[in-house]
């Protein structure tokens, strides 16, 4: 995730996520597997999606608008359970991340998975909600669609790359229905005998999706032994509505907390506007929220202060927050008078995540000898089900041009775990926020004062922020923010 500030834009957002799949030695699979998800009477055995309702009474259309919010409410618990964790691990740190590059991620990770691995995937990702793939892939599809097309004024890019060992098989089905699920581009790669090379060709492919934000992702090879790679990157870009303007921000007092539970005061560039903006009051969590929305008002920063000061406040109010409460916090804001001061952002933050994947149920995805990704790959060519790559059906930078036909997918036996594991999880987030909008808006003339009217909101200490994509409900970026510069 990265916001960047510059000349003509306010905040420029990049992130990229990857899991690492190594190969185990797992051979030990249940042999009383009855479907292909490993689950008894389990209904997601295809993926040829046919995008209508079961019986539940509603039409197509309304069903589709129900699974859509039940897909965006359950990223936003999977955003409030990666906070909590995150929060454990990092007491005095800022907690930047992005909900949906981390959740893309791991449904690609879930559309190859099997058995217990399949299961645990699923209930984080929403799955124990009685929706199936047939429910969830269409909706990936039309949300996705929305953020491309349909957030106004900013930019947003979504890009998710398979990289494959030059050689190793990959279900023909897993690679068409990544692509057309998720957009995903296949590469091939040499992580055996060019770690150097494999390094440099995934680095420079999250550049290129991070428009040059995120320049080295991969600090050194992975191991020889790694098979796949799922890299999942993503890019905003927004103007605000209403730019700050630049001749009003100043030097100002931001309190910081210790870790010996003392305060520290530091001077940091607190940019100031004033208008009427989204904002609510919330004495069940005993906090600030107001919203400042994006060119087209598709997109929204909200901002989260808590009433009392000081670092504790903030965690109380992390452990109190539920997906009811972020719905109700966005759902009472109203347009109010309000003098707002931010301080100027710039945050870099990298997390190895599979510590905090582990603690939040899923475990076999980790280990070698219980993970299966069976759905991704059979670990060995199988003739009309699997390709692999190789330097004549790739061009000169990997990406496969001659891509297999579609596919239905064939019976998979019990032993064909190819013994594929998730051996990390990386997640590189860049931010950065200023007051600058377009050319246009920087020269609007814009007075601050305060005449006893309006609401003013310092923050100067501790708060939240989330980026909301408002068609879809779905939070871009989360940040719980300790300092500002990093």
């Amino acid at each position: 995730m990265l916001w960047r500030g510059l000349t003509m834009l306010v905040a420029l957002a990049a992130t990229a996520t990857a899991a690492v799949m190594v190969e185990g030695v797992n051979d030990t699979f249940p042999a009383n597997t009855t479907s292909l998800r490993g689950g008894e009477g389990d209904s997601s055995i295809l993926f040829e999606t046919a995008d209508a309702s079961p019986s539940t009474g509603l039409s197509p259309e309304a069903w589709r608008a129900q699974v859509d919010r039940l897909v965006s409410r359950r990223l936003t618990r999977l955003t409030l359970q990666l906070q909590k964790k995150l929060r454990e691990q990092n007491e005095h740190s800022t907690i930047l991340f992005s909900p949906l590059s981390i959740s893309g991620a791991l449904h690609l990770l879930w559309l190859g998975a099997r058995g217990r691995t399949a299961t645990e995937l699923g209930a984080l990702l929403g799955k124990s909600l009685g929706l199936t793939v047939d429910d969830l892939l269409p909706s990936i599809r039309r949300i996705n669609t929305q953020l491309e097309h349909g957030s106004g004024g900013t930019e947003i890019d979504v890009a998710n790359g398979l990289f494959l060992q030059y050689g190793y098989p990959v279900r023909t089905w897993f690679a068409n229905v990544s692509q057309d699920t998720f957009g995903t581009e296949v590469y091939g790669v040499e992580f055996a005998d060019k770690g150097e090379a494999a390094t440099a060709q995934i680095n420079g492919w999250v550049s290129r999706k991070t428009k040059g934000r995120i320049n080295k992702f991969l600090h050194s090879p992975l191991p020889a032994n790694t098979k796949v790679l799922i890299a999942n990157a993503i890019y905003f870009n927004g103007e605000w509505e209403n730019p700050f303007p630049q001749e009003t921000s100043f030097l100002r007092p931001y309190t910081i907390p210790t870790e010996s539970g003392e305060s520290e005061v530091i001077k940091l560039w607190m940019m100031t506007n004033s208008g009427d903006l989204p904002y609510a009051r919330s004495e069940k969590l005993n906090c600030h929220v107001v919203g400042l929305p994006y060119k087209g008002k598709q997109v929204t920063m909200y901002l989260v202060l808590p009433i009392d000061r000081g670092l504790e406040a903030l965690r109380i109010l992390e452990r109190k927050l539920t997906v009811m409460d972020m719905e109700e916090l966005q759902a009472a804001t109203n347009e109010t008078p309000v003098i707002i001061s931010v301080p100027r952002m710039r945050i870099l933050s990298t997390f190895h995540l599979r510590e905090t994947i582990e603690q939040l149920g899923v475990e076999a995805l980790f280990d070698p000898v219980e993970a299966d990704l069976g759905l991704m790959s059979p670990g060995k060519q199988v003739v009309s089900q699997t390709f692999s790559l190789d330097k004549d059906n790739s061009s000169s930078n990997g990406l496969a041009v001659e891509f297999p036909g579609r596919t239905r997918r064939a019976a998979v036996v019990a032993n064909d775990n190819p013994g594929l594991f998730v051996d990390d999880m990386i997640h590189k987030v860049e931010i950065e926020v200023t007051e600058t909008g377009t050319v246009a808006s920087a020269v609007t003339a814009l007075t601050v004062t305060r005449d006893g009217s309006r609401i003013v909101l310092r923050f100067d200490r501790p708060f939240l922020f989330f980026i909301r994509h408002e068609a879809t409900g779905l939070q871009l970026f989360w940040g719980s923010v300790v300092r500002p510069v990093t």
